[in-house]
């Protein structure tokens, strides 16, 4: 699509509907492409029996639609430049720029699959996003355990799990109550305290 061959030479009026409808397909699939491809991507590389619960973060959706709706300001601004070349009467000459940019979204899809939390016997594991690798706390290792809730409707956001050094952080719904009787049961496990604490406004 992004070719020396179909952009130096092509004629805009033919290329221009391919990249317009092209960025659209991408911009309307960014809302809701990502679910399905974070989720079917995360199933086949991560899935486990071993896993209590497997958490996907929103920044890991988002992150894989910020790289769809890159891709199509890629393309519209290929179609912008070639008109603006073609105007002047010069030769199109940012093909290789813009084929670079388009591929700079290819991270972006990386990043959102490889953000995710889960528990195991071990402890919470998670990878976080533009993170190297996992980090994980075993549950012997577990010193605090805090619960976020909403000042004004006490309604629970998140928990969180610490060992002094480290922290990992649980998105909570209202819907999660599988979520909630995993932390009860490590809680009561291992003897911990839950600290509650109000989400800043």
């Amino acid at each position: 699509m992004l070719s020396k061959l179909s952009l130096r030479d092509a004629d805009t009026g033919r290329v221009a509907p391919v990249l317009v409808v092209s960025s659209l397909i991408l911009i309307i699939s960014a809302a809701f492409l990502p679910v399905v491809a974070v989720m079917v991507i995360q199933d086949v590389l991560y899935f486990s029996r071993d896993h209590w619960i497997f958490i996907r973060p929103t920044a890991a959706y988002v992150t894989f639609g910020a790289g769809m709706v890159w891709m199509a300001a890629v393309l519209l601004s290929t179609l912008f430049t070639k008109m603006w070349s073609d105007r002047r009467d010069q030769p199109y000459r940012l093909t290789f720029v813009h084929v670079v940019l388009f591929f700079i979204a290819f991270p972006a899809f990386v990043f959102g699959v490889n953000h995710y939390t889960y528990l195991d016997d071990q402890g919470a594991h998670t990878n976080q996003l533009f993170a190297s690798g996992e980090k994980m706390i075993e549950w012997t290792d577990v010193t605090e355990v805090y619960r976020e809730v909403d000042a004004e409707s006490n309604r629970i956001l998140s928990y969180t799990f610490s060992d002094g050094n480290e922290t990992i952080h649980l998105p909570f719904r209202v819907t999660d109550t599988e979520l909630r009787s995993h932390v009860r049961n490590v809680v009561n496990h291992y003897g911990l305290e839950v600290t509650e604490i109000e989400a800043e406004a």
